[in-house]
């Protein structure tokens, strides 16, 4: 029987885009590996009855079989007029952290839920994030993993800590 811990296959990439497009054949292939290891056929078919609700999910099939479920995060507020809102998601969250090349081994792994909005100024489009993790260290870890992210960004972009757990991104182009 698969143990669904197992991981063989970090895509491989050189851009977010490519990342996306290796996703589903390379970590979403070990997430029906590791359901049909747990359940067979009828657990890999029970996933598209009842899909995964965020990637988090699938690069972790543990938590697809235990039922745990994103945390709901509140969008955060923002300056100007909002054009867009949704969720990074561990994926989103991790490929951030990698610009863009790697989903795993990254400390976005104790992400539990997230919310953006982005918002149109007279400076130009800002994105605002709220992260929530498990737990302080992985909050604090994820702060020393998005350093090298910030210093790409020239000023341009902060990351704050939050209540206990989280994490009040904004990035600005």
């Amino acid at each position: 029987m698969a143990r669904s811990s197992t991981r063989t296959r970090q895509p491989s990439a050189r851009s977010y885009g490519e990342l996306e497009r290796t996703f589903p054949t390379t970590v979403g292939h070990d997430f029906a590996t590791a359901l049909a290891g747990h359940g067979g056929n009828a657990a890999v078919n029970g996933a598209f009855a009842r899909p995964p609700l965020s990637t988090a999910q699938v690069i972790d099939p543990r938590e697809f079989l235990a039922g745990m479920e994103p945390v709901g995060v509140r969008p955060p507020p923002g300056e100007g007029r909002r054009v867009d809102a949704d969720t990074l998601g561990q994926f989103g969250l991790a490929a951030l952290v990698t610009s863009g090349r790697r989903v795993l081994n990254v400390s976005s792994s104790k992400w539990l839920g997230d919310s953006y909005g982005t918002f149109r100024t007279a400076s130009g489009l800002c994105a605002y994030t709220n992260v929530v993790l498990a737990d302080t260290e992985a909050r604090e870890q994820l702060l020393r993993d998005l350093a090298g992210w910030l210093a790409t960004r020239r000023g341009r972009a902060v990351v704050v800590r939050s209540a206990e757990r989280g994490l009040r991104l904004r990035s600005c182009v």
